[in-house]
């Protein structure tokens, strides 16, 4: 091992730094265990005079309690004398552990433990004899008291009264004792005893009276007597008895305590202080050798960095030309050896400067000649860009375009709907759901009032079939003609029917929004030119013409386009209503019960001769009925991301049927808002609410 190296030199100097710390840190550890120590021992002292407060207390609740406990005399156990013993062992441990603990290192402090413990050892002691006295003593029917009492009660008997007032007074002087504890009672007791004692025979009505009186009087003096006796020997406050020697006791240890706890604070302050001047020696020892070492080494080293630093920077500033010759000698071999390596770096870095100076200027020109490649490219993006910007503004002018033709077409299908008013004229009560899920709808509702003439004979579909695009109905018209399906003549009574349909499109959107139109325009034709009224009938003559006009037949195959519809017809005087439906049902809910009415299993648009059948409904005031489309029902959401479905749709419109309609459109509203949640809208809402 060299030892004129740095790593030496200051491996030596850590040393000697570490050893003065270790034992710093050993003689801290060692004042500081001691001073802990104190430190508990002056919080068992506090713990001890508490459990000897508490031992106090559980005497006077002892006197106070048991003492007039009847359970106690008769059973002899007590739960206050348990946790009186039991907190007198503990005691009695703690004080012979402490006592132990000081032995070695101050005995004045264990000679006043010693004294504590000495006196708790009599206070339990005193409080035995005490419990001893007051079980002889007794109370009530128990020991001396209870002897007491049998004779004093048995005195009471002799019914003479001659001497009944002075019984009573000697009942009197013996509850004053027994409450006051005062000796005039007692004197004032015998005193009146021996004059009953000294009673003559002439007072009591025969001998065998007035010797059982005599014999009864002694035994209840004699019984008073010695509950007196017991009594002082306990003591009846803290000046005679054993209530006195308790209390002196207790007063003893307390200040046993207070003077443990004085000398053991004076303990702990003299190791505290002897640990601070302690510390503040050792570590003023150690700062003082660590700045001599730090100051030695340091000078040293900065002269050797200082030389070796300039140097470097002669060479470096020479541009990397003037450089050293030999190497110098600092007696440290760090340094040496970093001078060393300075010569030999200063030789190698000449050949590569020289090396860098021909890569550099190749370097140059390569990067010349990519910033001009690159120049080209920025000039072309630039043009490319342009052409984007302004296919950019011709997509959002045409897109504009597009939308404004589009909310033009919206305004055109809500002219088309009738309004809510045209409902509120001819049904008690209604509300209108309708949502469309882009701007245009493929949902359409569609109301009318028409005035028919009631015929006396009825005509059969032959007379009007050709009133329908679709022409002759061979297949139908026997069909037709078995249901009585006919068209009204100028005769017969007049009539208004409320015709009401709600109808689901194929698609959404602008296509459904021209099926929509389509549909609106191809009702008004058939019930308000031809004056078909009958559901049946409607749907039929509308089938042919949806068929006609979308030349199913003629494109070579069934194309699914056309509307699923539910349609109605309202005879408010005889309170009727017929329904026909494709694809649709109708629900009517009497009294919050719920009935479904089912149309048939085909849509508007079907190739081929269809019919469809009617369902006759007698109505009552204040039936609710509705329509609608499947939008509201197929809408994705909630938690699971499922359908809302039809029973969910049901089950809401049984809860809300009480409720008023426009209450009921919120509710609505209301719910399909939460269940849609941040889920887009999978198809166009329609929902139509009457009330008859």
């Amino acid at each position: 091992m060299k030892f004129n190296t740095l790593r030496t030199h200051l491996f030596l100097a850590f040393s000697i730094l570490s050893a003065i710390f270790i034992a710093t840190l050993l003689g801290s550890v060692y004042f500081y265990n001691k001073r802990n120590n104190i430190a508990k021992s002056i919080r068992k002292t506090d713990d001890q005079r508490v459990l000897a407060l508490k031992n106090f207390k559980l005497v006077d609740d002892f006197l106070t309690f048991e003492t007039r406990n009847e359970n106690y005399f008769k059973t002899g156990k007590s739960r206050i004398k348990e946790d009186l013993t039991e907190n007198h062992k503990v005691l009695i441990e703690n004080l012979e552990q402490a006592a132990t603990g000081f032995s070695s290192e101050n005995k004045d402090v264990k000679g006043l433990l010693d004294s504590a413990l000495f006196y708790q050892k009599r206070y339990y002691k005193n409080f035995l004899l005490t419990e001893a006295l007051i079980k002889e003593k007794g109370f009530k029917d128990f020991g001396v008291e209870g002897k007491m009492r049998k004779f004093a009660h048995e005195l009471m008997e002799i019914k003479n009264l001659s001497v009944e007032n002075e019984v009573l007074m000697l009942r009197r002087h013996e509850k004053d004792f027994i409450i006051r504890k005062e000796e005039e009672y007692r004197i004032k007791f015998n005193t009146l005893c021996d004059t009953l004692g000294n009673r003559e025979k002439k007072y009591f009505s025969h001998e065998n009276e007035w010797n059982e009186f005599k014999t009864r009087l002694k035994n209840y003096q004699k019984y008073f007597n010695e509950y007196c006796i017991y009594q002082q020997k306990i003591g009846s406050n803290e000046k005679e008895g054993y209530i006195s020697r308790l209390d002196l006791d207790y007063k003893n240890m307390d200040r046993l305590f207070d003077v443990v706890k004085e000398k053991t604070i004076g303990i702990e302050t003299g190791l505290h202080k002897v640990l601070k001047l302690f510390t503040i020696f050792l570590i003023s020892i150690t700062l003082i050798i660590a700045l001599a070492f730090s100051y030695f080494y340091s000078r040293r080293i900065s002269r050797s960095a200082n030389t070796i630093k300039e140097n470097m920077n002669k060479y470096v500033l020479s541009g990397f030309t003037d450089r050293p010759t030999d190497i110098k000698k600092f007696n440290i071999a760090e340094f040496d050896m970093i001078s060393a390596h300075f010569l030999r770096m200063a030789i190698e870095i000449d050949g590569y400067v020289n090396f860098f100076k021909i890569k550099v200027e190749e370097r140059t020109n390569e990067i010349r000649k990519q910033k001009e490649e690159i120049e080209l490219q920025k000039h072309k993006i630039q043009i490319q860009r342009d052409l984007l910007i302004n296919q950019k503004f011709a997509l959002v002018e045409k897109n504009k375009n597009f939308t404004d033709s589009i909310s033009y077409a919206e305004r055109i299908q809500k002219a088309m709907l009738p309004p809510i008013e045209e409902f509120k004229r001819v049904f008690t009560d209604c509300f209108i759901l309708y949502q469309p899920k882009d701007i245009v709808s493929g949902d359409f509702y569609w109301i009318e009032e028409v005035e028919t003439i009631e015929n006396k004979k009825e005509e059969s579909v032959f007379e009007y079939a050709d009133l329908f695009s679709g022409g002759a109905i061979p297949a139908y018209l026997n069909l037709v003609a078995e249901e009585k399906i006919s068209v009204p003549k100028q005769a017969g009574k007049k009539s208004k029917t409320v015709l009401l349909a709600v109808a689901d499109c194929t698609g959404h959107g602008v296509p459904g929004a021209f099926m929509s139109i389509m549909g609106i325009n191809h009702l008004n034709k058939i019930c308000k030119e031809y004056k078909v009224v009958k559901p049946a009938e409607v749907l039929f003559g509308l089938n042919n013409e949806i068929e006609a006009s979308l030349k199913q037949t003629e494109r070579g195959g069934w194309v699914k386009d056309g509307m699923d519809i539910a349609f109605c017809a309202f005879d408010m005087e005889k309170m009727t209503m017929s329904f026909a439906g494709a694809n649709k049902k109708l629900w009517l809910i009497r009294e919050e019960k719920f009935f479904e009415f089912t149309g048939d299993g085909f849509p508007i648009g079907s190739p081929g001769n269809v019919y469809f059948n009617s369902t006759e409904i007698k109505l009552q005031r204040g039936d609710c009925i509705y329509l609608c489309s499947d939008g509201y029902q197929d809408q994705f959401g909630g938690a699971e991301k499922k359908k809302f479905k039809s029973k969910n749709l049901k089950e809401l419109l049984v809860k809300i049927s009480t409720l008023p309609f426009s209450d009921q459109f919120s509710v609505l509203k209301i719910k399909f808002d939460e269940w849609k949640g941040n889920s887009f809208q999978v198809d166009d809402v329609t929902v139509i609410g009457i009330k008859i």
